[in-house]
């Protein structure tokens, strides 16, 4: 094999596009997001304000690792977060804690009219923002992980 037919070889294999694994996100995606439902309701609980961006960057590391896209990535996340702060809120305000009575001074003391589906709603931003930073964040870090050193690739 000549060098140019070589270097054209080792081009073609580098511009193939990675195979992507579809029939196994169906069977970890959902344990994947109940976990991380169940970690931000727990971290919520204990005041861990920063968890979805924790979890994000985890579950996209783990989402990038198992070569799944990035759009993926961010719509678990993204809906992680939106469940993981949203269900613990609900849930304090059915059971007859002061949830929207709190939201209310806080979006009095913010200078907001005093309704309190602005102050959830606001909260509700953080968490998808913390969440949209941590997947890049994790997508990145599994790029870099999953790469492989120039001195071990095939001739």
């Amino acid at each position: 094999m000549t060098e140019t037919a070589r270097i054209q070889a080792e081009r073609t294999a580098l511009a193939r596009p990675v195979r992507r694994r579809r029939g196994r996100l169906a069977l970890t995606s959902v344990p994947c997001c109940l976990a991380g439902i169940a970690a931000l309701w727990a971290g919520a609980a204990a005041g861990l304000w920063f968890l979805p961006f924790v979890i994000a960057a985890l579950v996209a590391l783990l989402a990038r690792l198992a070569h799944l896209h990035a759009a993926v990535a961010l719509a678990a996340t993204c809906g992680i977060a939106l469940v993981g702060w949203g269900a613990p809120l609900a849930w304090m305000s059915l059971t007859g804690q002061p949830v929207g009575g709190t939201a209310r001074v806080v979006a009095a003391l913010a200078g907001l009219p005093p309704v309190a589906a602005i102050v959830v709603t606001l909260t509700l931003v953080v968490a998808v923002l913390q969440a949209s930073a941590g997947t890049w964040l994790g997508y990145a870090a599994g790029t870099l992980l999953g790469r492989t050193a120039p001195s071990t690739m095939p001739r």
